[in-house]
């Protein structure tokens, strides 16, 4: 593989993997102008800077709290706190499920794509075993665009029109960003003309 190729490649690979962990982490994916509590984000559950009033403790870690008066800490406003996960609708925990299968595959992205580099590209059945995990990948993160698009708002019982408009966030659009980054990775590395490889 040519070493624009590779950097090509390497360079959608990270933007994909960045763009699809700040979406993870951020505060919403799907909010509405007249029910700001619809607002859940795939790992974080306490809504962003318009619904809480940031501040710091004594102690010095981040808290936020909320405008019913509850103080939420940095911590406890992720799925891993079992209340917010066992609360949480079922879309919402269809996309836990997804993204964690999705980090998964992120670490066997990683793993392979450092044994491709050292070997510079040159084994074939490893290259399409990276586009294959990508592939699979960017279907994950579709998984989870059409469960909040479809079923999450759905559930929440919110419908697109001119009196109750859905709004998707930033969050939500780096999601395709970062599927087209991984179908452009995928590309490059199954694309690749039979130079690039060994016999």
């Amino acid at each position: 593989m040519s070493c624009i190729v590779t950097s090509l490649t390497f360079i959608f690979l990270l933007a994909s993997i960045g763009a699809q962990a700040i979406s993870f982490l951020t505060s919403y994916m799907v909010v509405n102008r007249y029910a700001p509590g619809l607002h859940d984000g795939i790992f974080q559950r306490c809504g962003g800077l318009a619904y809480f009033q940031n501040s710091i403790n004594a102690v010095g870690s981040f808290m936020s709290k909320a405008l019913d008066g509850s103080v939420k800490t940095f911590t406890n406003c992720y799925w891993w706190n079992s209340d917010l996960f066992k609360n949480d609708t079922i879309p919402l925990q269809l996309c836990v499920v997804f993204s964690l299968a999705s980090v998964g595959i992120i670490g066997l992205i990683g793993i392979f794509f450092l044994i491709s580099l050292v070997e510079r590209f040159k084994t074939k059945s490893l290259n399409l075993f990276l586009g294959v995990l990508t592939t699979l990948n960017t279907l994950i993160l579709v998984s989870i665009i059409i469960v909040y698009t479809f079923f999450y708002a759905k559930e929440a019982k919110i419908t697109p029109d001119h009196k109750s408009p859905i709004l998707y966030s930033w969050s939500y659009w780096l999601l395709y960003a970062a599927c087209t980054g991984y179908l452009l990775t995928t590309i490059l590395f199954c694309c690749n003309s039979s130079k690039s490889y060994d016999d």
